[in-house]
């Protein structure tokens, strides 16, 4: 017989003896260390798929909403638990709250197939976070209060692994992808909270558990064959990607990075290609053996008014601005991009694009402009970023890094890494943030460098493309350490003579009200 010893309750009920008790009491302290990390992670890296979802999904603004939920939804969970479940089998709760989240998962990867309506959307994305509130706060109790420090670390040792496996997950997987995984995840941790219960509720409950596994697996293998979740009929037309497949054109390819999700689209008729960055902001691709017109562009002005030996690109996306360095005989080219998906949907694609990033003299680096620049020692001739952001107000991704790449202090590190004669290029689709960045880089000079706005305004030229056929590439903004001498200026008067142009602002040579004004 089992050394167990039952005794009866005043009501003649059997219950454990005090012996049982304490191994019921260890093994739900065991299973709530494995369970709490597991659902921290899990609710942690779902946070971090949120953002990168709804940057894709829905304009900028909606994106922070990610970690609103997850505070507010945690202690709602919490607080529901405590408030208005409390007298419920916790145990089996836990169990639930775990199944709950793996649903809610599932039917938020439909729901994207069916619909793109902010409210459902943003209605079952909370969800989970309500759930996992539940079940932390229940193994918080039942690790009890002198567990607390430990409890605590456990919590954090789940979520601070999230922070870095969130990164692969969303690269590896995709937005999307991670939906089904994370699952598959909250699957597993009901399972394991299941091992808890009474063999009556045991079986049907792993029964459940394995379910919520097997059906985000089968799922993910045929994910292909259904629309993508993301990109389909539902869009918003509010995004620049959607609102080109509606004319014309399809997506042909697709790559995930950290920061977002990158698509390949091409039309019929088109020999180039354009790679958008979360459906939004957009990068030419060109195809390889058109180098005979890329003098003609007007990304080539800077290279054909002064010499440049060594050349900075920062956020050079597809590629047209390192070609551009290269036609014009750069030798020494540096390319700095934040989105790899970006670089490996060039690379996937070098047969129609050929080697842009891996051809002799072009360096490459993932990584973000300003941060890389606080790296380097050295000086350039050209720093060029052209339509660098310029989509920012309709960019979950990059929403909050416009005023960071645009400041008085990035200007003055930019021109901090500038030789004296050379200059940086700043190409935009926008006459206001010409404006607003000429503005700031005026600005810049004269309180770094103690020059007056009439001195400053000699260290810049403001020139407009005319040819409607380069969209986006519409304002160049010149900005020199040293002020513009007359051969540069001669030379920018040539340019104007051989190609669309006109001057907003040229030193001594034209002007127009605003930029007369400053």
């Amino acid at each position: 017989m089992s050394p167990t010893r039952v005794t009866r309750n005043r009501r003649g009920t059997a219950q454990p003896s005090a012996a049982s008790t304490g191994r019921l009491g260890r093994r739900d302290t065991l299973v709530a260390s494995v369970a709490l990390p597991l659902t921290t992670f899990s609710i942690l890296g779902y946070e971090i798929v949120l953002t990168r979802l709804f940057a894709y999904v829905f304009t900028y603004h909606l994106t922070a909403l990610a970690v609103s939920f997850a505070v507010f939804g945690l202690g709602i969970g919490a607080y529901v638990r405590i408030r208005w479940l409390a007298a419920l089998p916790q145990r089996r709760l836990a169990v639930i709250a775990h199944l709950a989240s793996a649903v809610s998962w599932l039917l938020l990867y439909v729901a994207l197939m069916l619909t793109h309506h902010p409210v459902v959307i943003i209605g079952l994305s909370a969800m989970p976070f309500v759930f996992a509130g539940v079940a932390v706060s229940h193994y918080y109790e039942v690790r009890r209060a002198e567990l607390a420090a430990t409890t605590y670390a456990l919590d954090l040792l789940g979520a601070a692994a999230a922070c870095v496996a969130g990164v692969w997950l969303v690269a590896g997987v995709g937005a999307d992808g991670a939906l089904l995984v994370l699952a598959g995840l909250a699957g597993v941790a009901g399972g394991l909270a299941a091992t808890r219960l009474s063999a009556t509720l045991h079986r049907p409950l792993v029964a459940l558990a394995v379910l919520c596994v097997v059906l985000p697996a089968a799922a993910y293998g045929f994910r292909t064959r259904w629309p993508d979740p993301l990109l389909n009929r539902h869009s918003s037309v509010d995004k620049q990607l959607p609102r080109l497949l509606r004319e014309h054109g399809e997506v042909v390819d697709t790559a995930w990075s950290a920061v977002g999700r990158a698509d390949l689209y091409q039309t019929p008729n088109d020999p180039d290609k354009l790679i958008l960055a979360d459906a939004t902001n957009s990068t030419v691709f060109l195809a390889d053996g058109g180098g005979e017109g890329l003098r003609g562009l007007f990304a080539f002005v800077p290279y054909a008014v002064a010499p440049v030996r060594a050349a900075l690109v920062l956020g050079s996306g597809a590629g047209l601005e390192v070609r551009l360095a290269r036609e014009a005989g750069v030798a020494d080219v540096e390319a700095v991009e934040l989105n790899d998906g970006i670089v490996r949907l060039v690379r996937r694609w070098q047969g129609f694009g050929g080697p842009v990033y891996d051809q002799p003299g072009v360096a490459l680096f993932i990584d973000e402009g300003r941060r890389f620049l606080l790296t380097r020692a050295r000086r350039y001739d050209l720093i060029q970023m052209s339509l660098v952001l310029t989509a920012s107000a309709q960019s979950g991704t990059y929403a909050l890094a416009e005023a960071y790449l645009y400041t008085v202090e990035a200007f003055r590190s930019y021109l901090d890494h500038v030789e004296p004669s050379g200059a940086l290029a700043l190409i935009d689709d926008s006459f206001e943030r010409t404006l607003k960045n000429t503005v700031t880089a005026v600005s810049m000079l004269e309180h770094t460098v103690g020059l007056s706005s009439d001195e400053a305004m000699k260290h810049v030229a403001v020139i407009m493309n005319r040819r409607e056929q380069e969209q986006g590439y519409k304002y160049l903004l010149l900005v020199s350490p040293a002020a513009l001498g007359d051969e540069r200026v001669r030379a920018l008067i040539a340019e104007a003579r051989v190609r669309p142009v006109s001057f907003l602002w040229l030193p001594g040579v034209a002007t127009t009200a605003p930029f007369e004004a400053l």
